[in-house]
């Protein structure tokens, strides 16, 4: 099966608007994501928030008019030149890394990713093209090749896919890209700063501190596949120069970030010292 097709929608189509000011953008988000998706995280550590935010963009999904699956692919089609968001490694010196808290750091536990993937497969089920089995889904899944690509895309730009700040800049990095269409550029240096200004804000909160390190690997894994996903998509729309699901994942993307993080990607400029609202 193939995971670049297997999802008809995976953003998030409610959201709150939450104003964002140059100075404090980033403590902005980080605040938004303590009060309305941490805090809705059950005592058995499952992102309800992420959960219920998901179902309501597949409810709307499915009450679009006149809206197709994407056409089954039975080859491999590549594209000779992809323009899908592909972090790459800095060519010259690399800058000290800033200094990690073990309060924004979280383990791996092989119970925690299986907890991780059957939430997925629950949320998404009814999300899934046609052809397409549940069963199918959570091989794919299992398989670890979206955990795999996203933790390489975060180590190319000097990030750690164990740290909860690092895997939301991630999140807000590749979803900007997607949601605004806008081809990579730049290499390592690039992302610093939003790695840097997340990781001060994550660790300003706390709620940050209250979560268990479970809590914090349930919340960073499930944010990874949530974009991993989309970017699967993104890229299989590119490939297969399907217009209508690029622009679909790319609204996916946005909406994904809108719920979570608060802002809308389409009002973010990218400079040297990291995003700021225009």
């Amino acid at each position: 099966m193939k995971i670049q097709r297997a999802i008809l929608a995976v953003g998030a189509l409610v959201a709150l608007q939450f104003p964002a000011s140059a100075q404090d953008f980033y403590l902005d988000m980080a605040v938004h994501y303590g009060n309305n998706v941490v805090s809705t995280l059950s005592n058995d550590i499952h992102s309800a928030g992420i959960r219920s935010t998901m179902r309501q963009q597949q409810r709307i999904s499915r009450q679009r008019t006149n809206r197709q699956a994407p056409p089954r692919q039975t080859s491999k089609t590549s594209s000779p030149q992809r323009t899908a968001p592909k972090p790459v490694p800095t060519s010259g010196p690399s800058r000290p890394p800033a200094v990690v808290s073990p309060v924004l750091t979280f383990g791996s536990s092989p119970e925690v990713s299986a907890r991780v993937i059957d939430d997925m497969v629950a949320t998404l089920s009814g999300a899934l093209v046609q052809g397409v089995s549940e069963k199918e889904f959570r091989q794919a899944l299992e398989s670890g090749q979206l955990q795999r690509k996203f933790t390489k895309l975060l180590k190319d730009v000097d990030y750690s896919d164990r740290n909860l700040a690092d895997v939301m800049a991630a999140q807000l990095v590749i979803s900007w890209q997607i949601g605004t269409q806008t081809p990579f550029y730049g290499d390592a240096a690039t992302f610093r700063p939003v790695r840097d200004k997340m990781r001060q804000a994550l660790h300003s909160q706390a709620w940050v501190g209250r979560l268990s390190d479970q809590q914090k690997q349930q919340l960073g894994e499930t944010i990874a596949l949530g974009t991993m996903l989309i970017l699967e998509r993104y890229e299989h729309a590119i490939s297969t120069k399907n217009m209508g699901e690029k622009q679909q994942a790319s609204q996916d993307a946005v909406d994904y970030v809108k719920t979570s993080l608060g802002v809308d990607l389409r009002t973010l400029t990218l400079t040297p010292n990291g995003f700021i609202p225009r």
